[in-house]
């Protein structure tokens, strides 16, 4: 329940933070930032909050060539604010906890083969609904991708397309770059989840580390 709650409440502050930049109504930027200062009381989701934020307001300034007054607005009373309640919430947490974990406590110190795995296996759960596949189909996909013989290829073709879009950017139709943009909020809400424990084998219990990305995923 509290995944699905997280995606709503990012979802509402992007929606706010669009509303801000066509009225210029100080309203949106107030439900944006009480929202999100709501948000921080809550799971380690909102983290990527500001982030959809910061690349919302760069895509609106430099591909839609939007008034550059509105973005500086936008950053001054909605993006601003954010980063302090962030930068409040880890000060907290230091002097509250002596740590800036949070609840993923010692899950983020793993080897970074561990975390290369996790990605491709997200991805067989998403796009191709793999949780719901025979253990056995599961297990061999997932033993393919912990392997050299498949992170490579994966992370080669991320690479490749990666920068085929950096150097493209440009010529790309501004039709197609908010293809772009949602392909980044994918990958950011891929890795949020990438230092928790991957469930290789429970069917519904741990589906919900999928609703970050799904919405993404299939809006491309």
């Amino acid at each position: 329940y509290h995944y699905l709650q997280g995606l709503f409440m990012a979802l509402c502050i992007i929606h706010w933070l669009q509303e801000y930049m066509d009225t210029q109504a100080r309203r949106y930027a107030i439900f944006a930032g009480g929202l999100f200062l709501l948000s921080t009381f809550s799971h380690e989701f909102f983290y990527l909050i500001p982030v959809f934020v910061a690349s919302l307001i760069g895509y609106y300034g430099w591909v839609l060539d939007y008034n550059m007054q509105v973005v500086k607005k936008s950053v001054l009373f909605v993006l601003l604010p954010m980063v302090l309640l962030v930068v409040v919430h880890f000060l907290l947490l230091r002097l509250a906890a002596g740590s800036i974990a949070g609840s993923l406590g010692d899950e983020i110190s793993q080897p970074l083969s561990s975390y290369a795995r996790k990605f491709p296996y997200y991805i067989f759960h998403v796009l191709l609904l793999g949780r719901y596949f025979p253990q056995p189909m599961r297990q061999s996909v997932y033993e393919f991708f912990s392997r050299n013989r498949g992170l490579w290829p994966f992370y080669g073709l991320l690479i490749l397309v990666a920068v085929y879009s950096i150097l493209r950017f440009r010529y790309i139709p501004k039709l197609h770059k908010p293809a772009l943009l949602i392909g980044l909020w994918f990958v950011l809400c891929v890795g949020l989840v990438l230092p928790m424990w991957f469930p290789d084998s429970m069917l519904v219990s741990f589906d919900r580390y999928t609703y970050f990305m799904s919405p993404f995923l299939y809006l491309l």
